[in-house]
């Protein structure tokens, strides 16, 4: 099997940006959010917060959201151009998705391109709580091996160095850099 990250790796981009900015364009009542989101993303980024403690807060905007499901697809109508071209060309049957993205972001899209595996941070899409650990780095390790064992990894792909954990489990490891894919020698 094939195992790849999401972001900036099959997609042309980061989902989670892309979701806020778009969520702050086409809902104005939520405007209210966005300080509160760039407070947290800022204090995270920095170091001060966990990813696990600052997707409560960012994702808070969600409270107000009804139908988030039909939103999420209304989403990735106009976001799915975004998958890359190589990806769609080399895809196979047994493609597995490892990433930090919240899962009720990326069902449809995995759906839409008939993924079957995903494994992805799992978060109350009407509270944005997470009941477990973000899944970055190490702890893509951790869920890849509660749902597939010691199954091999062919080949894995990331554009991120937080994913040379997951990266160490392969026979062979590709970093995506734009829409080029070269031999990562995993450190």
């Amino acid at each position: 099997m094939n195992v790849y990250d999401f972001d900036d790796t099959i997609l042309d981009g980061d989902t989670e940006v892309y979701f806020w900015a778009w969520i702050f364009k086409n809902y104005p009542h939520l405007q209210k959010y966005h300080s509160e989101y760039l407070f947290y993303i800022t204090v995270q980024k920095m170091g001060l917060i966990t990813r696990d403690d600052s997707r409560p807060h960012i994702y808070s905007f969600l409270q107000d959201l009804e139908n988030v499901d039909e939103i999420v697809e209304r989403f990735w109508d106009e976001h799915q151009r975004f998958i890359k071209e190589w990806y769609l060309k080399t895809q196979r049957k047994d493609d597995v998705i490892v990433s930090a993205s919240p899962e009720f972001l990326l069902i449809p899209i995995c759906k839409r391109l008939g993924i079957k595996h995903l494994i992805a941070s799992h978060m109350d899409k009407k509270t944005g709580k997470l009941p477990d650990k973000f899944n970055y780095a190490e702890q893509k390790v951790v869920r890849f091996k509660e749902r597939f064992g010691d199954a091999k990894i062919d080949c894995f792909f990331s554009d991120s160095e937080s994913d040379r954990f997951i990266a160490r489990l392969a026979d062979k490891a590709i970093k995506v850099v734009g829409n080029q894919l070269l031999e990562w020698k995993v450190k």
